[in-house]
């Protein structure tokens, strides 16, 4: 992709990735199967912590802060190995990840059904669990389906932030080119877009999550009501956020 397509198209994608609420109001008997989705150093750690911070189960097993993320991942190991083997599977299959008809692969219900055991095995003793991964969203159609077969409602908490914030602070961490890193930025929100069109999404975005998380913790709670409100956690929140997290200037977090 020409750098100034990537540029065209990463801004248009930033536009729609922007628009993507379509809240619904939850039953309280409704479980809630929880994906938070983003591109590396957006801010889906920060996130997924305040969700933890607010009640939401994670599982076990997290993958430990570092100097990169002094705050904490809050990734589930085992399903960064589940999305290793259904990357290898679908290699093995000839699947294009990037076509819009891959779902219909012959090889899905296979996957389909490996991923609801993980569901089952790690969460299935929950009533609403939160799953976040840096490689999980490509593969989200395969988890909203398991997680419904489960009987849980699927909720998408999408992060999204400034594609050239995200550039300087992955280049903090890692070199990659800047049209590299606008070109997976793309892809990703090419691929949130697709699928969470139709289901219950909030989007949090970065700058409100640093600069106000009081009002980031009152849309959870709205989005997610069996979880606590910001007054019950406000000393926890407070001492989490950081403005540090923005990792612009120096590399801390993702």
């Amino acid at each position: 992709m020409e750098p100034k397509q990537s540029r065209f198209r990463f801004c248009l994608l930033f536009l729609i990735a922007t628009q993507l609420h379509t809240q619904q109001h939850a039953k309280q008997s409704e479980r809630h199967a929880v994906f938070i989705l983003g591109i590396n150093r957006s801010g889906t750690s920060c996130t997924t912590g305040l969700l933890k911070i607010m009640g939401l189960e994670l599982g076990g097993n997290l993958m430990v802060q570092n100097r990169h993320n002094p705050k904490g991942f809050f990734e589930h190991i085992p399903t960064g190995r589940l999305n290793k083997l259904l990357t290898g599977k679908l290699k093995e299959g000839n699947v294009d990840l990037e076509s819009p008809t891959w779902t219909q692969d012959k090889i899905v219900p296979e996957l389909t059904q490996l991923v609801k055991e993980h569901l089952q095995n790690h969460f299935g003793r929950f009533d609403s669990f939160g799953i976040k991964h840096p490689g999980f969203t490509k593969f989200i159609p395969l988890y909203i389906e398991a997680a419904k077969e489960l009987g849980y409602v699927p909720k998408l908490v999408v992060v999204v932030r400034r594609p050239q914030q995200i550039v300087k602070s992955s280049q903090k961490v890692t070199y990659q080119s800047t049209d590299a890193l606008l070109h997976k930025i793309c892809m990703c929100w090419a691929s949130i877009i697709m699928w969470a069109q139709g289901y219950n999404t909030l989007v949090v975005h970065f700058d409100e999550l640093i600069n106000n998380p009081q009002a980031v913790v009152d849309k959870l709670h709205a989005f997610l009501p069996e979880l606590k409100p910001y007054s019950a956690v406000k000393k926890k929140v407070d001492a989490f956020v950081d403005k540090r997290l923005q990792h612009n200037r120096q590399a801390a977090g993702r």
